[in-house]
């Protein structure tokens, strides 16, 4: 007699039963960590997943991360959470046109900025400067630069540990799959420092020399779309850009959107719409539903003779399996050079506030790990991993870079204004 299936099998069944091939079944994956809980569980792997990461610390601090414009400028601008949600949202319709697994997507765009500083990528960036230089050679272990993809595996195999105490281990203790795809929703790591850093922390759950699934190919594509669209609405919202900006870019130009070009006109004209974020409503539409599609039916021409996983594996651009036709790639590669990057970003207000935040990063970093400080003013649950890396082989300046990556915008500021103002109350 056969044994009987669980209810869990069933599910998985039904849910991956119709994938295509070369998409990521839960069977594939595997946890680092054995829980027998899991004998008992409803969801498949990939759920368990996205609930763990939904359900995280991590996850909730990304409501006041900075995304463009600092949170406390307007509350319609994007943060770090609502460009996440929405990365899930264009994500999981990419994949469910393509037979891939939403479950696997929908958990990868979920956790993919997990890693991510307060002060959006300027604060990055004054995390990696800052790691660079504090490189101390009588540790045995350091970490010499800093990236919100590393971060993030950090965060979900390190930082976060909700389960500790029943499970007694760190860790979300995610899929491989999953991790794998929050590590690489980078395009290519150039330098050889990081690569090199990356091959060796994280060969357990990826081969960097091999294509990342298809499932994460889709996130790093979404991503992309989604904080150009998004930040080119917020640009609208600020009044840094206007219609006649977007409307000489190369998209509206081309022929494929004319006739939705002429019809914009046409509505805004009738309907004499003065609020210019009425008039960006219609253009995002258009370029998102145009993106979205395009994405879709050229990963569909890209994975014609593509059968399972091992044709992807063997293809010379595995990697770049799910991606925009060349015309489409132009066109929003000309949207962030000229207006999100060449207008947006360039602009007074966010420069004067990246400066801002990457001078508090700095000025709490220094302060931290000032050992005559040090001491006295990190909390105690900092205190004493610090103290601990002191005593190994282990760069302590690892756990104040940590600490100080977790922090949202809100915190970060009020832990400034708490160390140097001498009015602020402790």
């Amino acid at each position: 007699m056969k044994n009987k299936k669980s209810r869990k099998e069933i599910l998985q069944d039904y849910k991956e039963g119709n994938l295509a091939l070369y998409a990521t079944k839960s069977k594939d994956s595997k946890r680092d960590k054995k829980e027998e809980e899991h004998k008992k569980e409803f969801r498949i792997e990939f759920q368990i997943d996205k609930n763990r990461i939904v359900y995280s610390r991590a996850f909730r601090r990304l409501q006041s991360k900075t995304q463009l414009f600092v949170y406390f400028e307007n509350d319609h601008y994007r943060r770090r959470l609502t460009h996440t949600l929405e990365v899930s949202e264009v994500a999981t319709t990419i994949s469910r046109n393509l037979y891939l697994n939403e479950d696997l997507t929908e958990a990868i765009a979920l956790g993919h900025d997990l890693g991510h500083t307060p002060f959006g990528h300027a604060g990055e960036r004054a995390l990696d400067k800052i790691m660079r230089k504090k490189r101390i050679k009588k540790y045995a272990y350091d970490e010499t630069f800093f990236d919100h993809y590393n971060q993030g595996i950090k965060v979900v195999e390190e930082l976060e540990s909700p389960y500790e105490p029943i499970f007694e281990f760190r860790g979300l203790n995610l899929t491989d799959k999953t991790r794998e795809g929050i590590l690489r929703h980078f395009k290519n790591r150039d330098k050889k420092k990081e690569k090199k850093h990356y091959k060796n922390k994280f060969n357990t759950f990826t081969d960097l020399d091999k294509p990342a699934s298809l499932e994460a190919q889709v996130v790093r594509l979404a991503d992309y779309l989604t904080c150009i669209i998004h930040d080119l609405e917020d640009g609208f919202a600020a009044k840094i850009i206007n219609d006649d900006d977007l409307l000489q870019s190369e998209f509206f130009k081309s022929q494929e959107v004319k006739d939705k070009k002429d019809e914009i006109e046409k509505i805004l004209r009738k309907k004499n719409l003065k609020d210019p974020l009425n008039h960006f409503y219609l253009y995002k539409r258009t370029l998102m539903s145009k993106a979205i599609i395009n994405a879709v039916l050229t990963s569909l021409e890209n994975l014609d003779k593509i059968i399972t996983f091992k044709d992807v594996i063997s293809h010379p651009k595995g990697d770049e399996l799910i991606k925009l036709s060349e015309e489409m790639i132009i066109n929003f590669a000309d949207l962030y050079d000229n207006l999100v990057k060449g207008r947006i970003q360039s602009n007074d207000r966010v420069k004067r506030m990246d400066f801002k935040g990457a001078y508090i990063i700095k000025e709490l970093f220094e302060i931290y790990s000032n050992n005559e400080y040090s001491q006295q003013i990190l909390p105690n649950s900092i205190l004493r991993h610090y103290n601990k890396y002191k005593e190994t082989d282990k760069n302590p300046n690892i756990i104040i870079c940590n600490y100080i990556a977790s922090m949202t915008d809100a915190y970060a500021m009020e832990e400034y204004n708490r160390l140097f103002s001498p009015r602020e109350r402790i």
